[in-house]
Protein backbone atom coordinates (compact mmCIF):
# COMPACT_ATOMS: atom_id res chain seq x y z
CA UNK A 1 0.00 0.00 0.00
CA UNK A 2 1.36 3.43 -0.94
CA UNK A 3 2.32 5.61 2.03
CA UNK A 4 1.12 9.18 1.87
CA UNK A 5 2.94 11.88 3.84
CA UNK A 6 0.91 14.46 5.79
CA UNK A 7 2.10 17.00 8.37
CA UNK A 8 -0.79 16.73 10.85
CA UNK A 9 -3.43 14.01 11.22
CA UNK A 10 -6.48 14.25 13.43
CA UNK A 11 -8.47 11.08 14.10
CA UNK A 12 -12.05 11.84 15.07
CA UNK A 13 -14.39 14.36 13.43
CA UNK A 14 -16.38 15.29 16.51
CA UNK A 15 -16.30 18.82 17.90
CA UNK A 16 -12.81 18.51 19.45
CA UNK A 17 -11.20 17.11 16.32
CA UNK A 18 -13.02 19.46 13.95
CA UNK A 19 -12.21 22.53 16.07
CA UNK A 20 -8.54 21.51 16.23
CA UNK A 21 -8.47 21.19 12.44
CA UNK A 22 -10.13 24.59 12.08
CA UNK A 23 -7.60 26.36 14.32
CA UNK A 24 -4.65 24.52 12.77
CA UNK A 25 -5.83 25.78 9.37
CA UNK A 26 -5.22 29.34 10.61
CA UNK A 27 -1.50 28.53 10.75
CA UNK A 28 -1.56 27.30 7.12
CA UNK A 29 -0.53 23.78 8.13
CA UNK A 30 -1.24 20.63 6.12
CA UNK A 31 -4.03 18.93 8.05
CA UNK A 32 -5.89 15.68 7.43
CA UNK A 33 -9.03 14.90 9.44
CA UNK A 34 -10.17 11.27 9.44
CA UNK A 35 -13.30 9.63 10.83
CA UNK A 36 -14.69 6.13 10.79
CA UNK A 37 -18.10 7.63 9.99
CA UNK A 38 -19.24 11.11 9.01
CA UNK A 39 -18.49 14.50 10.54
CA UNK A 40 -20.22 14.92 13.89
CA UNK A 41 -22.11 11.68 13.46
CA UNK A 42 -21.64 10.32 16.96
CA UNK A 43 -21.66 12.17 20.32
CA UNK A 44 -21.14 15.63 18.81
CA UNK A 45 -24.21 15.32 16.62
CA UNK A 46 -26.41 13.34 18.97
CA UNK A 47 -26.37 15.56 22.04
CA UNK A 48 -28.72 18.37 23.03
CA UNK A 49 -26.38 21.22 22.14
CA UNK A 50 -26.68 22.59 25.68
CA UNK A 51 -24.10 25.18 26.70
CA UNK A 52 -24.53 25.47 30.45
CA UNK A 53 -22.02 26.26 33.17
CA UNK A 54 -24.40 25.34 35.98
CA UNK A 55 -24.24 21.57 35.62
CA UNK A 56 -20.53 20.96 34.96
CA UNK A 57 -17.87 19.72 37.42
CA UNK A 58 -16.17 22.69 39.08
CA UNK A 59 -12.78 21.75 37.60
CA UNK A 60 -14.23 22.11 34.10
CA UNK A 61 -15.77 25.55 34.52
CA UNK A 62 -12.77 27.50 33.13
CA UNK A 63 -12.60 25.26 30.04
CA UNK A 64 -16.37 25.36 29.52
CA UNK A 65 -16.58 29.13 30.06
CA UNK A 66 -13.98 29.66 27.35
CA UNK A 67 -15.76 27.03 25.30
CA UNK A 68 -18.94 29.11 25.29
CA UNK A 69 -16.93 32.20 24.40
CA UNK A 70 -15.34 30.28 21.50
CA UNK A 71 -18.74 29.02 20.32
CA UNK A 72 -19.90 32.64 20.17
CA UNK A 73 -16.82 33.73 18.24
CA UNK A 74 -17.15 30.87 15.76
CA UNK A 75 -20.82 31.63 15.21
CA UNK A 76 -19.92 35.25 14.45
CA UNK A 77 -17.13 34.20 12.07
CA UNK A 78 -18.75 31.21 10.35
CA UNK A 79 -22.47 31.65 10.94
CA UNK A 80 -25.18 29.03 11.01
CA UNK A 81 -24.22 27.31 14.27
CA UNK A 82 -27.51 28.17 15.94
CA UNK A 83 -25.74 29.86 18.84
CA UNK A 84 -28.18 31.44 21.31
CA UNK A 85 -27.28 32.78 24.75
CA UNK A 86 -30.47 33.77 26.56
CA UNK A 87 -29.22 32.80 30.02
CA UNK A 88 -30.38 29.75 31.91
CA UNK A 89 -32.26 28.59 34.98
CA UNK A 90 -31.21 25.60 37.06
CA UNK A 91 -34.43 24.70 38.81
CA UNK A 92 -35.18 23.11 42.17
CA UNK A 93 -38.32 21.08 42.87
CA UNK A 94 -37.70 20.56 46.58
CA UNK A 95 -36.37 22.56 49.51
CA UNK A 96 -33.41 20.19 49.67
CA UNK A 97 -32.56 20.94 46.02
CA UNK A 98 -32.97 24.69 46.58
CA UNK A 99 -30.57 24.52 49.53
CA UNK A 100 -28.10 22.57 47.40
CA UNK A 101 -28.28 25.27 44.70
CA UNK A 102 -27.47 27.94 47.29
CA UNK A 103 -24.24 26.12 48.20
CA UNK A 104 -23.48 25.30 44.58
CA UNK A 105 -23.82 28.97 43.62
CA UNK A 106 -21.04 29.95 46.01
CA UNK A 107 -18.63 27.46 44.47
CA UNK A 108 -19.45 28.38 40.89
CA UNK A 109 -19.23 32.09 41.53
CA UNK A 110 -15.60 31.63 42.57
CA UNK A 111 -15.10 31.44 38.80
CA UNK A 112 -16.79 34.79 38.20
CA UNK A 113 -20.03 33.44 36.73
CA UNK A 114 -22.32 35.91 38.48
CA UNK A 115 -25.01 33.32 39.24
CA UNK A 116 -27.94 34.56 41.31
CA UNK A 117 -30.57 32.58 43.20
CA UNK A 118 -34.25 33.45 42.83
CA UNK A 119 -37.38 32.25 44.64
CA UNK A 120 -40.05 30.86 42.35
CA UNK A 121 -42.08 34.09 42.32
CA UNK A 122 -39.13 35.97 40.88
CA UNK A 123 -38.30 33.17 38.44
CA UNK A 124 -41.84 33.21 37.07
CA UNK A 125 -41.73 36.94 36.44
CA UNK A 126 -38.91 36.21 33.98
CA UNK A 127 -39.97 32.71 32.88
CA UNK A 128 -43.75 32.42 33.42
CA UNK A 129 -43.82 29.06 31.65
CA UNK A 130 -42.15 27.17 34.54
CA UNK A 131 -44.30 25.49 37.18
CA UNK A 132 -45.34 27.45 40.24
CA UNK A 133 -44.72 24.27 42.25
CA UNK A 134 -40.95 24.76 41.92
CA UNK A 135 -39.08 26.15 44.91
CA UNK A 136 -36.85 28.42 42.85
CA UNK A 137 -33.81 28.42 40.60
CA UNK A 138 -30.31 29.69 40.03
CA UNK A 139 -29.89 31.99 37.04
CA UNK A 140 -26.73 32.30 34.93
CA UNK A 141 -26.28 34.74 32.04
CA UNK A 142 -23.64 32.49 30.46
CA UNK A 143 -26.01 29.64 29.65
CA UNK A 144 -27.21 29.01 26.10
CA UNK A 145 -27.13 26.43 23.33
CA UNK A 146 -26.20 25.68 19.74
CA UNK A 147 -27.85 23.47 17.12
CA UNK A 148 -25.86 20.25 17.54
CA UNK A 149 -27.42 18.80 14.38
CA UNK A 150 -25.42 21.17 12.18
CA UNK A 151 -22.83 23.06 14.25
CA UNK A 152 -19.93 20.60 13.98
CA UNK A 153 -20.56 20.16 10.24
CA UNK A 154 -20.53 23.92 9.70
CA UNK A 155 -17.15 24.27 11.42
CA UNK A 156 -15.82 21.36 9.36
CA UNK A 157 -16.95 23.06 6.14
CA UNK A 158 -15.15 26.23 7.21
CA UNK A 159 -12.00 24.21 7.96
CA UNK A 160 -12.23 22.53 4.56
CA UNK A 161 -12.55 25.91 2.84
CA UNK A 162 -9.22 26.82 4.49
CA UNK A 163 -7.46 23.78 3.12
CA UNK A 164 -8.15 21.00 5.65
CA UNK A 165 -8.67 17.64 3.96
CA UNK A 166 -11.51 15.60 5.46
CA UNK A 167 -11.77 11.86 4.87
CA UNK A 168 -14.88 10.15 6.23
CA UNK A 169 -16.09 6.54 6.38
CA UNK A 170 -12.49 5.38 6.70
CA UNK A 171 -11.70 3.70 10.01
CA UNK A 172 -8.20 3.71 11.47
CA UNK A 173 -7.12 0.10 11.93
CA UNK A 174 -3.60 0.60 13.23
CA UNK A 175 -1.22 3.26 14.55
CA UNK A 176 2.56 2.76 14.61
CA UNK A 177 4.66 5.28 16.50
CA UNK A 178 8.22 5.26 15.16
CA UNK A 179 9.83 8.36 16.65
CA UNK A 180 9.12 11.98 17.53
CA UNK A 181 8.85 12.96 13.90
CA UNK A 182 7.25 9.89 12.33
CA UNK A 183 3.94 8.19 13.03
CA UNK A 184 2.20 5.73 10.70
CA UNK A 185 -1.60 5.79 10.60
CA UNK A 186 -3.13 2.89 8.70
CA UNK A 187 -6.77 3.13 7.67
CA UNK A 188 -9.06 0.79 5.77
CA UNK A 189 -8.28 2.62 2.54
CA UNK A 190 -4.87 4.29 2.89
CA UNK A 191 -1.62 4.33 4.83
CA UNK A 192 -0.35 7.69 6.07
CA UNK A 193 2.85 8.98 7.65
CA UNK A 194 2.64 12.16 9.73
CA UNK A 195 4.73 14.33 12.02
CA UNK A 196 2.04 14.95 14.63
CA UNK A 197 -1.12 13.08 15.50
CA UNK A 198 -4.20 13.96 17.55
CA UNK A 199 -6.59 11.23 18.65
CA UNK A 200 -9.98 12.76 19.41
CA UNK A 201 -12.17 9.76 18.70
CA UNK A 202 -14.48 9.75 21.71
CA UNK A 203 -15.04 6.34 23.21
CA UNK A 204 -13.02 4.76 20.35
CA UNK A 205 -9.92 6.52 21.68
CA UNK A 206 -9.54 3.66 24.14
CA UNK A 207 -9.20 1.15 21.31
CA UNK A 208 -6.79 3.37 19.37
CA UNK A 209 -4.76 4.06 22.48
CA UNK A 210 -3.83 0.39 22.73
CA UNK A 211 -1.66 0.80 19.62
CA UNK A 212 0.40 3.23 21.73
CA UNK A 213 0.52 0.94 24.80
CA UNK A 214 -2.10 3.05 26.58
CA UNK A 215 -4.88 1.60 28.71
CA UNK A 216 -7.25 4.54 28.87
CA UNK A 217 -10.04 4.44 31.49
CA UNK A 218 -12.79 5.41 29.04
CA UNK A 219 -16.23 4.04 29.80
CA UNK A 220 -19.11 3.80 27.37
CA UNK A 221 -22.15 5.95 27.96
CA UNK A 222 -25.21 5.85 25.74
CA UNK A 223 -27.17 9.07 26.09
CA UNK A 224 -30.54 9.77 24.53
CA UNK A 225 -32.69 12.72 23.49
CA UNK A 226 -36.35 13.49 22.80
CA UNK A 227 -37.62 16.14 20.39
CA UNK A 228 -41.18 17.44 20.10
CA UNK A 229 -43.23 18.68 17.19
CA UNK A 230 -43.07 22.40 16.44
CA UNK A 231 -44.84 24.58 18.95
CA UNK A 232 -45.39 28.33 19.36
CA UNK A 233 -42.64 30.08 21.30
CA UNK A 234 -42.77 28.88 24.90
CA UNK A 235 -39.32 28.30 26.43
CA UNK A 236 -37.13 31.39 26.26
CA UNK A 237 -34.17 30.17 28.33
CA UNK A 238 -31.82 27.23 28.80
CA UNK A 239 -33.32 25.04 31.54
CA UNK A 240 -31.37 22.57 33.66
CA UNK A 241 -32.19 20.80 36.92
CA UNK A 242 -30.53 20.69 40.34
CA UNK A 243 -30.32 16.91 40.08
CA UNK A 244 -28.76 17.03 36.62
CA UNK A 245 -31.39 14.90 34.90
CA UNK A 246 -32.99 17.52 32.65
CA UNK A 247 -32.07 19.95 29.90
CA UNK A 248 -34.72 21.92 28.02
CA UNK A 249 -34.52 24.38 25.16
CA UNK A 250 -36.68 25.46 22.24
CA UNK A 251 -35.10 25.84 18.83
CA UNK A 252 -35.94 28.62 16.37
CA UNK A 253 -38.06 26.17 14.36
CA UNK A 254 -40.29 25.66 17.43
CA UNK A 255 -39.23 22.12 18.31
CA UNK A 256 -38.36 21.51 21.96
CA UNK A 257 -35.34 19.38 22.84
CA UNK A 258 -35.57 17.34 26.03
CA UNK A 259 -32.42 15.77 27.43
CA UNK A 260 -30.51 15.27 30.62
CA UNK A 261 -28.18 12.33 30.20
CA UNK A 262 -30.81 9.60 30.53
CA UNK A 263 -29.27 6.26 29.53
CA UNK A 264 -30.01 4.51 26.26
CA UNK A 265 -29.07 0.94 25.37
CA UNK A 266 -26.82 -0.65 22.79
CA UNK A 267 -23.61 -2.43 21.89
CA UNK A 268 -20.48 -0.56 20.83
CA UNK A 269 -18.94 -3.57 19.09
CA UNK A 270 -22.05 -3.93 16.93
CA UNK A 271 -22.50 -0.18 16.49
CA UNK A 272 -26.02 -0.45 17.88
CA UNK A 273 -27.61 2.24 20.03
CA UNK A 274 -31.25 2.78 20.81
CA UNK A 275 -33.38 4.72 23.30
CA UNK A 276 -34.81 3.02 26.36
CA UNK A 277 -38.51 3.37 26.95
CA UNK A 278 -38.01 3.82 30.70
CA UNK A 279 -35.61 6.70 30.07
CA UNK A 280 -38.00 8.38 27.64
CA UNK A 281 -40.82 8.22 30.19
CA UNK A 282 -38.61 9.37 33.07
CA UNK A 283 -37.07 12.26 31.11
CA UNK A 284 -40.41 13.53 29.81
CA UNK A 285 -41.99 13.25 33.27
CA UNK A 286 -39.37 15.59 34.76
CA UNK A 287 -39.78 17.99 31.83
CA UNK A 288 -43.55 18.19 32.30
CA UNK A 289 -43.20 18.78 36.04
CA UNK A 290 -40.92 21.73 35.31
CA UNK A 291 -42.86 23.11 32.32
CA UNK A 292 -46.47 21.85 32.59
CA UNK A 293 -47.51 23.23 29.18
CA UNK A 294 -45.33 20.53 27.59
CA UNK A 295 -47.84 17.82 28.59
CA UNK A 296 -50.03 17.82 25.44
CA UNK A 297 -47.18 18.39 22.97
CA UNK A 298 -46.33 15.41 20.79
CA UNK A 299 -42.89 13.84 21.03
CA UNK A 300 -42.03 12.95 17.43
CA UNK A 301 -38.53 11.50 17.62
CA UNK A 302 -35.99 10.08 20.01
CA UNK A 303 -32.43 8.93 19.44
CA UNK A 304 -29.33 7.71 21.25
CA UNK A 305 -25.59 8.15 20.78
CA UNK A 306 -22.30 6.76 22.06
CA UNK A 307 -20.22 8.85 24.44
CA UNK A 308 -16.98 8.09 26.26
CA UNK A 309 -16.24 9.23 29.82
CA UNK A 310 -13.30 8.84 32.14
CA UNK A 311 -13.90 7.58 35.67
CA UNK A 312 -13.45 11.12 37.03
CA UNK A 313 -15.51 12.61 34.14
CA UNK A 314 -12.66 15.00 33.31
CA UNK A 315 -11.01 15.12 29.88
CA UNK A 316 -7.77 13.54 28.79
CA UNK A 317 -5.83 16.33 27.11
CA UNK A 318 -2.29 16.81 25.89
CA UNK A 319 0.69 14.77 24.73
CA UNK A 320 1.21 11.08 25.35
CA UNK A 321 4.15 10.48 27.73
CA UNK A 322 7.34 9.48 25.91
CA UNK A 323 5.55 10.08 22.59
CA UNK A 324 5.40 13.86 22.54
CA UNK A 325 4.14 14.13 18.96
CA UNK A 326 0.95 12.18 19.77
CA UNK A 327 -1.84 14.11 21.48
CA UNK A 328 -5.13 13.10 23.10
CA UNK A 329 -8.38 15.07 23.43
CA UNK A 330 -11.28 13.05 24.69
CA UNK A 331 -13.49 11.69 27.40
CA UNK A 332 -15.36 14.13 29.64
CA UNK A 333 -18.64 15.46 30.91
CA UNK A 334 -19.30 18.76 29.13
CA UNK A 335 -17.00 17.92 26.24
CA UNK A 336 -19.33 19.51 23.72
CA UNK A 337 -19.41 22.79 25.64
CA UNK A 338 -15.63 22.96 25.99
CA UNK A 339 -14.93 21.32 22.64
CA UNK A 340 -14.16 24.37 20.46
CA UNK A 341 -11.81 25.83 23.06
CA UNK A 342 -10.13 22.47 23.61
CA UNK A 343 -9.58 22.43 19.85
CA UNK A 344 -7.90 25.82 20.05
CA UNK A 345 -5.60 24.64 22.88
CA UNK A 346 -4.70 21.43 21.05
CA UNK A 347 -3.87 23.35 17.87
CA UNK A 348 -1.56 25.60 19.87
CA UNK A 349 0.23 22.60 21.38
CA UNK A 350 0.51 20.75 18.07
CA UNK A 351 2.39 23.63 16.45
CA UNK A 352 4.75 23.88 19.41
CA UNK A 353 3.19 26.78 21.27
CA UNK A 354 2.38 26.89 24.96
CA UNK A 355 -1.42 26.61 25.38
CA UNK A 356 -3.03 29.82 26.60
CA UNK A 357 -4.65 27.88 29.46
CA UNK A 358 -2.84 25.20 31.40
CA UNK A 359 -4.24 21.71 30.83
CA UNK A 360 -1.73 19.89 33.05
CA UNK A 361 -4.52 18.76 35.40
CA UNK A 362 -6.08 16.81 32.52
CA UNK A 363 -2.97 14.93 31.45
CA UNK A 364 -3.19 11.18 30.89
CA UNK A 365 -0.41 10.92 33.49
CA UNK A 366 -2.98 11.19 36.28
CA UNK A 367 -4.01 7.61 35.55
CA UNK A 368 -0.51 6.13 35.75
Amino acid sequence: MHVRDVEFIIVGAGIMGVATAFFLSESKREVLLIDRKGVGEEASGRNAGSLSLQNKPYQLIPLCREGIRTWRELDQEIGGLGFVQPGGFRVAETEEEYFFLAKDLKERNRYGLGIVQMPIEEVRRIAPYVSDSLKGANYCLWDGYVDARVATQRIALAARSRGVEIVTNNAVIKIKWKNRSCIFVITEKQQYRCHRLLIAAGVWTRQLGRFLDLDLPLNLRINQMVVTSRYPRLIEHMITHARGHLTLKQLDCGSILIGGGWPGAGDLSQDIKRPRYESIVGNVAVAVRVVPELAPIEAIRTWAGFDGRTNDELPILGPVPEKGNVFLATGCFGGYVAGPYIGKLMAQMMIGQKPEMSIDAFSVRRFS
